[in-house]
């Protein structure tokens, strides 16, 4: 269980440092502080995205595990249709938190009128 929670608190780790440019330790504070309100939604996306890739590659594998030799070029082959699946999500996912963040910023309070 604590895995699980230390995998959800930094699944935004990778983003932040691509994206922001951010250092190892800057990553995994950012990360954290941008999955802080929404521990669920970041489960439940960890988990489709788990199942989306781990699902169609488990099946065909054991579909084609009588081939012998041509099992891991048929898997391979299979691996780079789904693997970028998690990649694009960790993109969406992270653009979608920065945006949430950015909207619960309060503006400033106008100038006074002169």
């Amino acid at each position: 269980m604590p895995g699980l929670i230390i995998y959800i608190m930094f699944f935004l780790v990778i983003p932040a440092i691509m994206i922001e440019d951010a250092g190892a330790l800057d990553s995994l504070s950012r990360s954290r502080s941008l999955v802080s309100n929404q521990w669920l939604k970041t489960f439940v996306l960890a988990l489709i995205v788990g199942l989306i890739t781990g699902i169609p590659v488990f099946i065909l594998d054991l579909i084609m595990a009588p081939l012998g030799i041509y099992r891991s070029l048929v898997s391979s082959i299979i691996i780079a249709f789904v693997q970028p699946i998690i990649p694009i999500s960790l993109t969406v996912y992270y653009y979608s938190m920065l945006a949430k963040e950015e909207q619960q910023r309060t503006p400033p309070p106008p100038p006074p009128p002169f």
